[in-house]
């Protein structure tokens, strides 16, 4: 692996979770309100998982919302980004997922990986997968000056950029014009960050935490609506032009645990650890695969 893992990026004192990095040594991690400070390395020495999966990638990026950052667990996988990283047997994962985030963080997230994480790395040699949020997340972008304000900070930042919920802020907030607006800006911001990526040479795979996109659709706890519900129908098919990983309503990471029967316990909406993994292994892998970005690996008879 190229380079050593910065440990000056995004990170502030705080009650400490371990990674660790390619040289074994301990990482300072950044517990606000039970989550994460990004970006968190996901590069252990050991995996209690199977390598299943070959690649040409070293480098792993991945963002999301609390449907990848469901865990403070960080020394070995509990999550798809590790799961994936350790099928795949690739060097390093950098993780930049946090709970409740919005699509812009998500979109913003990645492009800062690439360009500041990874600025050592040939874009040949990254992989980025990510799995966007719910449409109705609009986010307002605020400057964090203060290292307390950094501490206290509830929502995800990058460098001194927070981005709060706006329902947050005034749960009355979402006009339906602000729900128009924001599915407009979800539809750019994934549509942008593809045509980025693919500028820059970089693989990608795009899924999301639940189906917004392939009629029919089962019911969510959370509020956010679906595409159809505001966009044409121009738009819609530009959307379903992207490879998306799954390509079936009913395979998405909250489809296929509700229909496996995974949400019957803990708060009925986020899938468990072991559904995330199922899920990881019989979907998300082979999906990928089917794309020719990995392949099964070979055993030996």
């Amino acid at each position: 692996m190229q380079g050593r893992v910065p440990k000056d990026i995004g990170l502030c004192r705080g009650p400490p979770i371990l990674s660790r990095d390619e040289s074994g040594q301990g990482e300072e991690m950044t517990i606000v309100k039970d989550r994460v400070r990004v970006p968190k390395y996901l590069c252990w020495r050991h995996s209690h998982l199977e390598q299943t999966y070959q690649c040409g990638y070293h480098r792993l990026i991945t963002s999301g919302c609390s449907f990848t950052s469901s865990t403070l667990y960080l020394r070995g996988a509990a999550s798809w980004p590790g799961f994936v990283r350790d099928r795949c047997g690739i060097d390093l994962a950098i993780d930049m997922s946090f709970p409740g985030a919005g699509n812009r963080y998500i979109s913003d997230s990645i492009r800062y990986a690439a360009d500041e994480l990874c600025r050592d790395a040939d874009t040949q040699d990254i992989l980025v997968v990510v799995m966007w949020s719910g449409l109705d997340r609009a986010e307002r972008i605020e400057n964090i000056d203060h290292h307390t304000q950094i501490q206290q900070y509830r929502y995800p930042i990058l460098g001194r950029t927070g981005y709060k919920r706006i329902s947050d802020c005034d749960p009355q907030a979402l006009t339906e014009q602000m729900r128009q607006d924001a599915t407009q800006q979800s539809f750019e911001l994934i549509t942008g960050t593809l045509s980025w990526l693919q500028e820059r040479g970089i693989a990608s795979v795009f899924t999301s935490y639940a189906n917004l996109l392939y009629p029919p659709f089962l019911p969510k706890r959370d509020t956010t609506h679906h595409w159809q519900d505001y966009l044409d129908q121009d738009r819609i098919d530009q959307l379903q032009a992207i490879s998306w990983v799954p390509n079936q309503g009913l395979d998405y990471l909250y489809e296929y645990s509700f229909v496996h029967d995974y949400l019957e316990t803990g708060d009925h909406f986020h899938p468990p650890e072991r559904a995330i993994q199922e899920w990881t292994d019989h979907v998300l892998l082979p999906t990928i695969a089917s794309q020719h970005l990995i392949s099964p690996r070979s055993t030996p008879n």
